[in-house]
């Protein structure tokens, strides 16, 4: 499945009834919740001694992509145009891969 694929499946499940405002809004809320499960997840293995479970980890990554992916279409832009920008400005600042201390600050 390419980018383009996906970001125009989840359009499909969403619900579009409302006023771009208030679908903007759900689409932030949902993200940081979704990303709150997950956090969670972590906090408990850290801090509970809880193993994580592998499962439910894809599945809370896999709502934080649904919402991130939502909120980048409705702001009328490509998941897969933002994925290359993001890497190429990546690739910039870390030409040599990650070290710490290093990059190129642009």
């Amino acid at each position: 499945m390419t980018f383009e694929e996906y970001q125009i499946g989840v359009r499909e499940t969403w619900n579009s009834e409302t006023t771009l405002s208030e679908q903007i809004n759900n689409a932030i809320l949902g993200l940081a919740g979704e990303f709150g499960e997950f956090c969670e997840l972590r906090k408990k293995f850290v801090y509970h001694g809880i193993s994580i479970d592998y499962d439910k980890e894809k599945k809370e990554l896999g709502d934080i992509l649904y919402y991130l992916t939502i909120l980048i279409a409705l702001r009328g832009y490509d998941l897969g145009r933002i994925a290359e920008e993001n890497y190429r400005k990546l690739a910039l600042r870390y030409p040599n891969g990650f070290k710490e201390g290093g990059g190129i600050r642009k």
